[in-house]
C-alpha cells in the first residue's frame, strides 16, 4: 500500500508553489507524493536523511520516475486506452485480501491520508500504464536464437548458481518511530515465539498465527534466495544456519525475525541449455530496459517539464 500510495494524486494547495515538486504538461506532482514514495522505497522519512547527499540523490531518481509514470499516463489517455470496471476490481480485491481484514485495510489508508477511492484511481492508472508499455515497448521486443547464442558467448561466466538457501520466518513488524516501551512489548512477543519454536511447535503454523509478513500465508516461507536479495542482517543469519536450524532473534529496519532454514544450495555452473534459457531472459530483460528508456526519453521530448524541487 505504501508503494501504491506513492502515485496517489495529492493536489496542492491554491498558489501553494513549494508543494509542488514537478509538473509535467502542467499536472503537478506535489511534495507529498514525492515523501511517500521515497519512504516505501527507503523505509525511511526523506525529514530524516535529508542533509545525506545521497538521499537527495535517491529522491531525484524517485521524482524522476515519477515523472516517467506521469509521461505514461498521459500518452496512454492521448490514445483513448482503457481498463475494464473488472479488471480494477479485481486488482482492488487482491490487494484487500493483503491484510488480515477489512478493518485493517481501512485502517491502513486513514494512517496515509487516503481513501479507498483514490487508491482505486491509482490502481487503474497502474493498469493504463501496463497496459501501454505492452504495446509500445513489450510487444516489439523481438529476441532471435542468433542474438542469444551471441550474448551467452559473450557473458559465460556469468552464468552460474549462487549459493541459495530456502528459509521461513516470523516478522514481529516494529514502526519506525516506536516508543521504547512498544518496542520492549514486540521485543517481548519475538521472545515469546522464538520460545514456542525451539519447544518443538511447528514453524509454519506460528508463522501464520503470529508474522506480521505477506509470507505468513505460507507458513513464512520466502522461498530460496541467494546473497543481497535480504537486509544484511537478516542474510547473515540465514546464511549461517543449517537445514532444521532456527535462529535466535535478528533485528532489521522491518522489525524482529525469527529465521528457520529448510534446505540450502550450493553454487554451480549451470547447464548450456539452463544458461541459454537465462541469457534470453536477460537479453529481452535488456532490450526492453533500452526500448523503455528510449520511449521515455521521446515522450520528455514532446513534453514540458518543470521540476521545482529545491
Amino acid at each position: 500500500l505504501m508503494l501504491m500510495a506513492g502515485e496517489v494524486r495529492s493536489q496542492p494547495a491554491a498558489g501553494s508553489g513549494a508543494d509542488v515538486a514537478a509538473k509535467v504538461n502542467g499536472v503537478p506532482i506535489t511534495t507529498l507524493e514525492l515523501n511517500r514514495s521515497f519512504q516505501a522505497h527507503v523505509q525511511v522519512p526523506y525529514s530524516k536523511v535529508q542533509e545525506d547527499p545521497r538521499a537527495k540523490e535517491v529522491l531525484r531518481q524517485i521524482l524522476d520516475n515519477l515523472i516517467d509514470r506521469e509521461l505514461l499516463l498521459q500518452r496512454a489517455k492521448s490514445l483513448k486506452m482503457a481498463v475494464p470496471a473488472q479488471q480494477v476490481d479485481t486488482q482492488m480485491q487482491q490487494l484487500l485480501q493483503r491484510f488480515p481484514s477489512k478493518e485493517a485495510f481501512d485502517q491502513a489508508l486513514t494512517a496515509q491520508n487516503l481513501t479507498v477511492d483514490s487508491v482505486k484511481k491509482d490502481v487503474e492508472s497502474q493498469l493504463l500504464r501496463q497496459q501501454l508499455v505492452k504495446k509500445e515497448i513489450l510487444d516489439k521486443v523481438n529476441v532471435s536464437a542468433g542474438d542469444v547464442q551471441t550474448f551467452y558467448d559473450k557473458n559465460k561466466d556469468k552464468y552460474v548458481e549462487e549459493e541459495q538457501v530456502r528459509a521461513r520466518h516470523i516478522l514481529i513488524r516494529v514502526p519506525q518511530d516506536v516508543s521504547p516501551a512498544d518496542d520492549a512489548k514486540l521485543k517481548g512477543k519475538a521472545d515469546d515465539a522464538l520460545k514456542r519454536a525451539k519447544q518443538g511447535e511447528e514453524f509454519a503454523t506460528l508463522a501464520k498465527e503470529l508474522s506480521d509478513d505477506g509470507s505468513k500465508e505460507n507458513g513464512g516461507d520466502l522461498g530460496f534466495f541467494p546473497r543481497g536479495r535480504m537486509a544484511a542482517a537478516f542474510e547473515e543469519a540465514a546464511f549461517a544456519l543449517q537445514p532444521g536450524q532456527t535462529s535466535e532473534i535478528v533485528r532489521t529496519q522491518f522489525g524482529y525475525h525469527i529465521i528457520k532454514v529448510e534446505e540450502r544450495k550450493a553454487a554451480r555452473a549451470l547447464s548450456v541449455d539452463e544458461a541459454m534459457v537465462q541469457a534470453k531472459q536477460d537479453l529481452t530483460q535488456q532490450q526492453t530496459y533500452d526500448r523503455y528508456q528510449q520511449y521515455v526519453e521521446k515522450l520528455r521530448g514532446k513534453a514540458k517539464v518543470e521540476v521545482l524541487l529545491q
